[in-house]
């Protein structure tokens, strides 16, 4: 589980960063996809794990 929440993270670092360079914004899409990675790997993991119990 937590490659999976590290991949997320880091294909969002790279995703966002090849964007941001390509249009020309400042770490715009590199951090909105971040907090999407974050959050959405916190809502796996809370999900997985409710459903060990």
């Amino acid at each position: 589980m937590s490659a999976t929440m590290a991949l997320a993270c880091v294909l969002a670092v790279f995703g966002g960063n090849a964007l941001d360079e390509w249009l020309d914004t400042s770490p715009l899409f590199l951090l909105g996809f971040l907090i999407y990675a974050i959050a959405s790997s916190l809502y796996m993991m809370i999900k997985s794990l409710g459903n060990e119990l």
